[in-house]
């Protein structure tokens, strides 16, 4: 856990500060009420996967030689992923990533970049 330099805060304990207080206003469904730009309250979704363990940090890490910022790793010590502001009737939403999903959206995409540098059909045309 790494500290808030201005405020000498533990980072990790903001984000779980945070969520905790998210959380807070959820109902037993995970569902919230916010009220959209045109000012209709809508009922939103919030689901949270569970924790990642340090190993599969470390596995991502080493796999991606991404560094993940200190806030980010106290998350996925909380929740590998989550599914935010999902519509219960309409869907959308924002997908926090887990660190598997990560992975295999990178391997596609560098699978996918391999094929459009050498040779694939786009190229061809």
């Amino acid at each position: 856990m790494s500290f808030h330099k201005e405020k000498n805060i533990k980072v990790g304990n903001i984000v779980e500060k945070s969520l905790n207080g998210l959380k807070s206003r959820l109902d037993n469904n995970g569902i919230v009420l916010t009220q959209n730009q045109e000012g209709y309250v809508e009922p939103n979704k919030f689901t949270f996967n569970p924790p990642a363990s340090l190993s599969q940090i470390k596995r991502f890490k080493e796999e991606t030689g991404l560094i993940l910022p200190a806030d980010f790793q106290s998350f996925l010590l909380l929740h590998n992923g989550a599914q935010l502001f999902v519509h219960p009737y309409y869907g959308g939403g924002v997908d926090l990533l887990s660190l598997d999903q990560m992975l295999d959206y990178r391997f596609d995409y560098l699978q996918c970049s391999h094929r459009l540098r050498h040779g694939s059909v786009i190229n061809k045309l």
